[in-house]
């Protein structure tokens, strides 16, 4: 699932045509350093409040394993990472009320460019160079951030390399991996289970607000919508069953997720 916070960012550097500088890295902070800044930096923008007063804005759809991306543009200009400053904050609504989670770091590209080097990051980066509604509606987020070629004389699109920190919530895949399994069950109040697939995950954010993604993602696959809604709201049901049919109140069985894997694998490839 790529993120539409990105891609509306590289849309708005080439509608008003900025010049952009070099694309550098953190400087010599070390891994430890990067990830400890970038902590301090997050819980500076724990309020949504404070982080709208301090200019970002939000683009995009609430994403079933990536929350909510507020982006603040003047940082990505910059042209620049920098572990106090980041690019994006990132939100997810968690007891009710919006909760910061991680935040990530965004650099334009041109034509050549790889993505700035970040200790301990080196291949975590991922990369952005299609439209908003192509770069969301997908079922698997990433990319590579490594220098393009351009075949046949033809001009390069925009590009937009991006990493993840998630400085509030645990990630089991990696703390600079773009998609964390955590999010729909931090959302449910349930434990997340040491070994998660991000297909489980996709099933159980249907019950906590990731329905709509994955209807509008049917819908650009090509399902009819009237099919994509009712496909959804089946698979909905399941999800909702097994939550309400677990045997402890707070996490989820072996069993449970297993066939939470099967009601994902089903949503993204009917």
């Amino acid at each position: 699932m790529r993120s539409a916070a990105a891609m509306a960012c590289c849309a708005l550097l080439l509608s008003v045509g900025v010049a952009l500088p070099a694309q550098t890295g953190p400087g010599d902070a070390s891994a430890h350093d990067f990830l400890d800044r970038a902590r301090a930096s997050a819980t500076a923008l724990r309020d949504r409040d404070a982080a709208i007063a301090a200019g970002y804005r939000r683009v995009g759809m609430d994403f079933p394993l990536m929350g909510e991306h507020w982006v603040k543009p003047s940082v990505v200009t910059a042209g620049r990472v920098d572990p106090d400053h980041p690019s994006i904050v990132i939100y997810a609504t968690i007891a009710g009320r919006p909760a910061l989670v991680g935040v990530a770091f965004a650099v334009a590209l041109g034509d050549g460019e790889h993505a700035p080097t970040v200790p301990g990051a080196e291949h975590a980066w991922h990369e952005h160079s299609g439209t908003v509604i192509e770069e969301s509606l997908t079922p698997v987020h990433g990319g590579d951030a490594g220098a393009h070629e351009f075949a046949g004389g033809r001009a390069p699109r925009a590009r937009l390399a991006v990493l993840h920190v998630w400085t509030a919530l645990a990630n089991p895949f990696g703390v600079f991996v773009a998609e964390n399994p955590s999010l729909p069950f931090a959302r449910l109040g349930l434990k997340t289970p040491p070994h998660v697939s991000a297909d489980a995950a996709r099933a159980l954010s249907l019950a906590c607000g990731g329905a709509d993604y994955f209807e509008l993602l049917l819908t650009h696959q090509g399902t009819p919508v009237h099919d994509a809604a009712a496909l959804v709201a089946s698979a909905r049901a399941r999800v909702v069953r097994i939550i309400a049919n677990r045997a402890l109140p707070d996490q989820l069985t072996a069993a449970d997720l297993s066939e939470l894997e099967d009601v994902g694998r089903g949503i993204q490839r009917p």
